[in-house]
């Protein structure tokens, strides 16, 4: 198996090593690693900070620092569409809505937008007060919020379509936070700071677990 499916030898040592840490399973994961090749590289020509598959896995999409978000053919690498921030602000993050319609993107700003994953055009801004930095934003399952994490210490639930801020969740510790996602289920929201603290909020009550 491992000549013929590296990727899948590679997926199976982890899953065997999460189930036993074996000196088997350690051998297993060294021996298909290196088999593991990289299957094409995309150039696109300006520093990316992130770059996240569509759903269906068709495009790929590099948030860059010079304030445009790029779209590519996965396969071929082509830019299909540029996204451009107004005030080209570097784009720290970006994330196609799990239908593959809408992209969220977010730049040091603090501002969030999404756009038309078909055509590239702008749908709506969301602004951090204050004008702190934005570090991550992403979806919920149903598409029908965003949530989006700051240097100022906070995770933020917005509803994706108006861009009315419905939740905000602070760090007990008022660090920096540097990514934030929904749980499958959209009940909760976890959210990472800078210190390696991971904590998770209930987006009905607002309380943390």
């Amino acid at each position: 198996m491992l000549s013929s499916d590296p990727e899948l030898s590679t997926l199976l040592a982890l899953q065997a090593l999460r189930i036993s840490d074996t000196r088997q399973a350690e051998t297993a994961l060294r021996e298909a690693l290196p088999q593991i090749q990289e299957r094409r590289r995309l150039t696109p020509g300006v520093p990316v900070a992130s770059a996240s598959f569509s759903p269906d896995g068709s495009e790929l999409l590099l948030p860059s620092y010079d304030g445009t978000t790029r779209v590519l053919d996965a396969r071929s690498g082509r830019v299909l569409r540029v996204l451009a921030e107004p005030t080209v602000q570097p784009v720290i993050d970006a994330a196609f809505s799990p239908d593959g319609t809408r992209i969220v993107t977010a730049d040091v700003g603090g501002d969030a937008r999404v756009w038309d994953a078909r055509t590239g055009a702008p749908l709506g801004t969301f602004k951090e007060p204050g004008f702190l930095d934005l570090r991550s934003v992403a979806f919920s399952v149903d598409g029908a919020r965003i949530v989006s994490a700051s240097g100022d210490s906070s995770a933020r639930v917005w509803d994706a379509r108006t861009g009315k801020q419905l939740a905000v969740f602070v760090d007990r510790n008022y660090q920096p936070m540097v990514a934030a996602a929904f749980s499958p289920n959209g009940e909760e929201v976890v959210a990472a700071n800078v210190d390696g603290v991971a904590s998770v909020w209930s987006v009905r009550t607002h309380r943390l677990l």
